[in-house]
């Protein structure tokens, strides 16, 4: 289960804090993410996320992001064109280390549990 807070300073960057809950491995987040407003390539953004675990787990990512459609500022896009997906269970949203099926595979249907489908 992942669960982060996004604040905006100004409506074309965004400050992520959050946490990445599983059991075994959880991470500590942070993210960033900036829309320069460059005439004629609105859409481009560049971002960074990283998190870190207690058991000496880490990782970084850094690239750039391109929104296509109607010119918007980061928080609209962010709010309007691609909310999160806030419900979750067996079938309904993906996730990454296993569900409550038993699946540790990440590949619907595979676990023991006979649940089938992505959840946590």
């Amino acid at each position: 289960m992942r669960a982060a807070v996004n604040f905006y300073p100004i409506d074309d960057l965004a400050l992520t804090a959050g946490g990445d809950f599983n059991p075994g491995k959880s991470f500590a987040l942070l993210g960033v993410e900036y829309r320069p407003n460059i005439g004629g390539i609105s859409g481009l953004t560049t971002f960074g996320e990283g998190g870190i675990s207690g058991q000496r787990a880490s990782y970084a990512l850094f690239g750039v992001r391109y929104y296509f459609g109607a010119d918007k500022t980061l928080i609209r896009r962010h709010r309007e064109d691609d909310p999160p997906n806030l419900i979750s269970g067996p079938g309904v949203a993906p996730t990454y280390g296993g569900n409550s099926a038993g699946n540790s595979s990440g590949i619907p249907g595979s676990g023991s549990g006979g649940g089938g489908g992505f959840g946590t």
